[in-house]
C-alpha cells in the first residue's frame, strides 16, 4: 500500500499542472482497468482529464465513490519535499489530501473482487481534476454521472480516526476586479485614483462581516494590484471566500457582500465577478435515514463514528452530490493532518482501519440499494 502511495505523491498534480494531473490520471486507469474497470476520459482543455469507471462497463451502478486526483501545490514541490515516511507517518505534498484515499480505495476493492466480485458491478468510481478550486469545470459533469446514482460515497480526509463526515458547509467564491486611474506617483499624485488603496479599505469590511456564532465566515485570501512602485495603483484583484451553514445565508451574505463592494470611496469605475460554489442543504429523506443506519452498524465493527452535527468548514464533492439529492457520506479517507502545509501527513495505521471500514460500508450500501 505504502509503495502505491509513494508512486501517487510523487506525481505532482496541482490543479493548475494539466501534465501532471493527467500523468496521475495514466496511473489510475492503469490500476483500475487492471482490476477490471473499464475508465472513461472526460477530456479538459485547460484541466486535467477527468474520469469514471465502471466494473466491465456495467453502468447501472447504484454506489458511486468519488475522489479527486488534483492537490494544491505548485510544480516543482516534490523536488524539495517528495515522498517520505517515519513509523508512524507517511509525507509529502497531497499525501493526506487526498492521495492516500485514492490508494485505500484501491486495496479494498481489489480485496473485494477476491471475495466478493459481483458487488464491484454496483460501485462506480469517480476522479476529477479540479476539487481544490470548487470543481468549477467538473461539476456538472459530477452531478450527470451522480444523478441517478443511490448512494454517493467521499473519500475526503479526517483528521479523527472515530469520524466521518456528514455535513459540509456551503461555499461560494467571489473574483473582484477594481479599477483606478494610472498616474506617475511623483509628478502627477493627486491625478492618481489608487485601486489598491480601495481595496486596503475594503479588506477590514468584507472581514467584519464573518459572524462564528452563525457560522459564516468571510475570508480575502489572494490580492494583486499595481504596476510599479512608482506609479498609482490603476488596477487591483481580490479572491474572496464565503462559507456558511445554509442557503438562506447564501442569499443574506452574498447582499451583504455586493453592498460593501458598492460602497465605493474614491472611484466608480470597478467590476465584480462572482461564481457560486459548492452550495449544500440537509437531506432528511428516508434514504437518508437508511444510509445513517447502515453506517452506525458498520462503525460498530470498525470503532468508526461520525462528527457533530456542526458542519465542517471544508468543502467537497459531498457538497455537490448532496445538493442534487444523494445520501452523501464524506471523509472516509485515512487519517492525518495539517492539508495544503508543508508538514502535511498521514497516519499509516488508519490506511488499513480505512481499507476495511470501506469494504463494509460497500457491502451494506449494496444490500441497501437493491431493496
Amino acid at each position: 500500500m505504502l509503495h502505491r502511495l509513494e508512486t501517487l505523491v510523487n506525481q505532482e498534480s496541482g490543479t493548475y499542472n494539466k501534465q501532471g494531473v493527467d500523468r496521475v490520471g495514466e496511473t489510475l486507469t492503469k490500476w483500475f482497468s487492471d482490476l477490471g474497470f473499464v475508465i472513461t476520459e472526460d477530456v479538459q482543455q485547460d484541466r486535467g482529464n477527468n474520469l469514471i469507471g465502471y466494473y466491465k462497463g456495467a453502468k447501472d451502478a447504484k454506489i458511486i465513490v468519488l475522489a479527486h486526483m488534483d492537490t494544491v501545490f505548485k510544480e516543482g514541490t516534490v523536488n524539495v519535499r517528495p515522498f517520505s515516511k517515519d513509523e508512524q507517518y507517511a509525507y509529502g505534498p497531497g499525501v493526506f489530501d487526498m492521495k492516500a484515499s485514492i490508494v485505500v480505495l484501491y486495496e479494498a476493492l481489489v480485496e473485494l473482487k477476491k471475495t466478493q466480485e459481483e458487488l464491484l458491478e454496483n460501485v462506480a468510481i469517480l476522479f476529477n481534476s479540479d476539487e481544490e478550486v470548487g470543481s468549477i469545470h467538473s461539476r456538472a459533469w459530477i452531478e450527470e454521472h451522480a444523478r441517478e446514482k443511490s448512494f454517493a460515497l467521499i473519500l475526503e480526509p479526517t483528521r479523527d480516526k472515530q469520524r466521518v463526515c456528514n455535513a459540509r458547509k456551503g461555499g461560494g467564491k467571489y473574483y473582484l476586479h477594481l479599477y483606478g486611474k494610472a498616474s506617475h506617483a511623483g509628478m502627477a499624485h493627486r491625478h492618481g485614483e489608487s485601486a489598491v488603496e480601495e481595496l486596503a479599505l475594503l479588506i477590514p469590511k468584507l472581514h467584519a462581516l464573518t459572524d462564528y456564532d452563525e457560522g459564516v465566515t468571510v475570508n480575502v485570501g489572494l490580492i494583486e494590484g499595481g504596476t510599479s512602485v512608482n506609479t498609482i495603483a490603476p488596477y487591483a484583484y481580490a479572491g474572496i471566500d464565503l462559507r456558511m451553514e445554509t442557503i438562506e445565508q447564501a442569499e443574506q451574505f452574498d447582499k451583504l457582500i455586493r453592498a460593501q463592494i458598492e460602497k465605493k470611496s474614491q472611484f466608480r469605475d470597478y467590476l465584480a465577478r462572482v461564481q457560486k460554489w459548492n452550495f449544500s442543504s440537509t437531506f432528511r429523506s428516508r434514504r437518508l435515514r437508511t444510509i445513517t443506519s447502515l453506517r452506525a452498524r458498520s462503525r460498530q465493527k470498525h470503532g468508526v463514528g461520525h462528527r457533530s452535527r456542526k458542519k465542517t468548514g471544508g468543502g467537497s464533492d459531498g457538497n455537490l452530490t448532496s445538493y442534487i439529492g444523494i445520501p452523501t457520506i464524506d471523509g472516509l479517507g485515512p487519517v492525518g493532518g495539517n492539508a495544503h502545509q508543508e508538514d502535511e501527513y498521514v497516519d499509516i495505521s488508519s490506511l488499513e482501519e480505512r481499507k476495511e471500514f470501506l469494504k463494509a460500508l460497500l457491502l451494506r450500501l449494496t444490500d441497501a440499494a437493491k431493496k
